[in-house]
């Protein structure tokens, strides 16, 4: 399944948005839908360049699917929080590259949906088929920060990125982005249909970043950017890059994404001053669609955060890529099922019937089992907590 992509916009605000975010967040917009060919798919890939390095044979000994972010119970207590909490598996995915729904585009200038799939998110945060990937110290308590959460409003704080549906109430028609508070940072009308609230002291910015407003050629900025230091460059696993208002001369500001966060490293790209963030052994793989999610490439498992974009090749351990409704995940010979197989995510009783690490089970769901819009595939575990 080739996945429906957007073009960016034009428009003058969406180039703004892209200026202040950079490589912080992905600009996706609705004005335009385009599905491409196999052929465009291909090339853009082609474009966006492999670079591999060869590195070393993986290590034979590790049993895959492997133990993932958080243990079993935790990841049903995080997807029973995700499924009830609207657009957190998007922040999720833009947040630490880590995809957790099932992201449908309908036709026209309108809202994607993110339907939940309770077996692909409970094998995305338990499972991996990836146990080298950076970063797993950092999405793992922010998981758990989820599974623990009392309400919607707090486990969107795990994240860096929070979606918000149409103008957020805090939009008074003044500079286009705003702090809240030292913390924290709106951008109103980030996406046609959508405002976004970053928490800039979440883990994929980094404890030290604070909220900071600007005067970015006449026009006020507030956002999650650091006092001082230089740009671009790379500090460890952090990417720090750098706005300048050329023609009025304005000092440049200074943001910064941790790499790991996305399971990715701070790369230079050779023979340039250009950084992002990258697999280990490759060049910086930017998602010229900026789609965060998941889609199959041959038998690639390609994951992006809506910027930056990595992959597991599941040929590579004799895997297959599997797929459904802009989700992705590997899958081995001889396993019972993967996570869209037919029967996964149905309620019987208080019981939700899963498919994870492929293999069937059934898990015993602490409030009881919902079945969304009564849609086959569609059930999940009830949180502790009434969705906000």
């Amino acid at each position: 399944m080739v996945p429906v992509r957007r073009a960016r916009s034009s428009s003058p605000r969406a180039v703004f948005t892209v200026f202040l975010l950079g490589a912080m967040a992905a600009c996706t917009v609705f004005n335009g839908l385009s599905v491409p060919t196999d052929t465009e798919k291909a090339g853009a890939e082609a474009g966006a360049g492999d670079g591999s390095i060869e590195g070393g044979a993986r290590d034979s000994s590790v049993s895959l699917p492997a133990p993932g972010f958080v243990a079993h119970d935790e990841a049903i207590a995080a997807c029973s929080v995700i499924a009830a909490c609207p657009h957190l598996s998007q922040g999720i995915t833009r947040s630490l590259r880590v995809a957790v729904d099932e992201t449908v585009l309908p036709p026209g200038p309108m809202l994607e949906r993110w339907n939940p799939s309770f077996s692909f998110c409970v094998e995305q945060l338990s499972k991996t088929f990836d146990p080298a990937r950076p970063g797993q110290d950092i999405v793992g308590p922010a998981v758990r920060k989820i599974a623990q959460a009392v309400s919607c409003a707090e486990a969107r704080k795990a994240v860096l990125f929070e979606l918000v549906p149409g103008l957020d109430a805090r939009c008074d028609g003044g500079p286009p982005s705003k702090c809240l508070d030292d913390e924290t940072a709106l951008q109103c009308d980030f996406d046609e249909g959508y405002s976004l609230v970053t928490h800039c002291n979440a883990p994929y910015g980094a404890p030290s970043d604070k909220c900071k407003d600007i005067d970015a050629g006449g026009v006020g900025v507030g956002g999650c950017f650091l006092e001082d230091g230089l740009c671009p460059t790379c500090e460890g696993s952090f990417a720090t890059f750098c706005g300048l208002d050329v023609q009025r001369q304005r000092q440049p500001y200074r943001f910064r994404t941790d790499c790991n966060a996305l399971g990715l490293e701070c790369t230079i790209v050779p023979g340039s001053t250009e950084l992002g963030c990258a697999m280990s052994d490759h060049i910086v793989r930017r998602d010229s669609y900026f789609y965060p999610g998941s889609y199959c490439d041959g038998p690639r498992v390609m994951l992006s955060d809506g910027t930056f974009s990595g992959f597991v090749d599941c040929s590579s351990f004799g895997g297959n890529c599997v797929e459904s409704s802009g989700a992705a995940t590997c899958t081995l010979p001889g396993a019972e099922c993967h996570p869209f197989s037919p029967g996964a995510n149905r309620c019987n009783g208080s019981k939700l019937h899963l498919c994870v690490g492929g293999h069937w089970e059934d898990v015993t769901c602490a409030n009881g089992c919902d079945t969304a819009d009564a849609a086959p595939g569609r059930a999940s575990c009830r949180p502790p907590f009434n969705p906000d």
